[in-house]
């Protein structure tokens, strides 16, 4: 596939007037020698690869400074760039109409991310044929052969229901999406669905969910989420079934996992954090599920609050910044840290922030009055609730967000300054 082809016909055409002087002669040969290379990869390759392609171009335009070339000359290049962009878009549409489905499947993990993600930009930027590269980018996240267990789902919350199922030889946990008032386009609900799912792909920590991919004909019209099976369910189950695990350790893995989302780049924001979102995989270990899927559905909803949660509501875990209904205001990663306190709150009361609250209560409490989650008592100080602790919490929950610390500091701060993150 050819990729920035009049961009590299101009490129090639100004170092060529110009390569008797000596380093652009050197910089217009090895330019040749990738363009060879590159007209060699089929669409995937390219794709993988594209940003590879594109510093290398760009790296090129560099070496013709103003002084060597006519300023008129960058305007052509400039549109060049954007006409090839286009280029791309269109025929990459056309392209994927005999897509090797096996191919795409022999790319490494980075490859896929990368093919994705090229993909989502060119989306995003509302490159031509943008509505057929969405289809395509869908079906490149949605998995083939899974399988849905049983003619009932084992749990329900707020907006999705858990199956179990199998794909392949792996068993794996089906979220099937549900959306309250939901009269919109289902073309956004992709739009955002594989937005989400491009991010979740690229994790890749001890303490983070995997992601397989999406269903999509398992419950159509509604989409599924495929991840590995949890056995042990959700950190607060399985807390009230085994008291006398090592609920710091719980803490300090969810602290791993939300600074391993927070220090990506771009970052990455959970947005609904709390004890039901967090998982228990074979060993033990407490691992992030569901980021951005409430920002998903809200998006899709009639209401921003159209969501409730497991009876309690999502807001006892709200910074006070995002329960001021006349303000419009998006999660972050500082709404993630006092979301991140109040789950410690969980983890030592088996009890959710507030709990002697009803939801009324609790917007008034917090929002009128400034109050937070009162001291735990006895039982928490003895699961390991201590002075440190409760001091990191009540920093954590500050009324301004720039008053709270980042979560990288707060695993620095004892007890959780023995944490270690592992990664890729």
């Amino acid at each position: 596939m050819k990729i920035y082809p009049v961009t590299v016909n101009y490129t090639l055409l100004f170092l060529e007037q110009l390569e008797d002087q000596h380093d652009l002669h050197m910089q217009a040969e090895k330019f040749y020698q990738n363009v060879r290379l590159w007209m060699k990869w089929d669409t995937l390759q390219t794709l993988a690869y594209h940003h590879d392609i594109e510093a290398t171009v760009m790296g090129a335009l560099d070496c013709l400074s103003p002084g060597k070339l006519e300023k008129k000359w960058f305007a052509v290049l400039k549109s060049a760039i954007l006409y090839d962009m286009e280029e791309m878009s269109a025929n990459l549409a056309g392209s994927f109409i005999t897509f090797d489905r096996a191919r795409f499947e022999d790319l490494t993990r980075e490859e896929v991310n990368r093919v994705l993600t090229m993909l989502q930009s060119l989306i995003d930027n509302g490159y031509s044929k943008s509505d057929n590269l969405q289809k395509i980018l869908m079906e490149l996240v949605s998995l083939t052969g899974v399988q849905r267990n049983g003619s009932n789902p084992l749990t329900g919350g707020g907006f999705a229901d858990i199956w179990e199922g199998t794909w392949g030889d792996k068993k794996v946990a089906l979220k099937v999406l549900r959306i309250f008032g939901w009269s919109g386009d289902r073309s956004n609900l992709l739009h955002d669905l594989c937005k989400e799912a491009i991010i979740w792909r690229r994790f890749k920590h001890e303490n983070v969910l995997p992601f397989y991919g999406c269903c999509t004909d398992a419950f159509h019209p509604q989409y599924a989420l495929v991840s590995p099976w949890m056995k042990n369910s959700d950190m607060m189950s399985f807390l009230k079934k085994y008291p006398r695990t090592d609920r710091l350790g719980m803490v300090r893995g969810v602290a791993s996992g939300l600074c391993y989302l927070h220090t990506r780049k771009p970052h990455v924001v959970h947005g609904d954090l709390r004890g039901a979102n967090v998982l228990i995989d074979d060993n033990g270990i407490p691992v992030i599920a569901d980021f951005g899927l409430a920002r998903v559905i809200d998006s899709q909803a009639t209401t921003r609050r159209a969501i409730s949660f497991n009876g309690k509501g999502s807001i006892r875990w709200q910074a006070p910044e995002l329960l001021h209904s006349e303000e419009s205001v998006n999660v972050s990663r500082q709404s993630d840290v006092y979301a991140f306190a109040c789950v410690i709150l969980e983890v030592f009361t088996d009890e959710p922030p507030f709990s002697h609250l009803r939801d009324s209560q609790v917007l008034m409490a917090v929002i009128i009055r400034d109050e937070r989650p009162r001291d735990p008592g006895w039982l928490a100080r003895v699961r390991g609730l201590d002075d440190n602790l409760w001091k990191i919490m009540k920093s954590c929950w500050a009324t301004q967000p720039s008053d709270r610390p980042d979560i990288r500091i707060v695993l620095e701060m004892h007890p959780f300054s023995s944490t270690a993150t592992k990664e890729d």
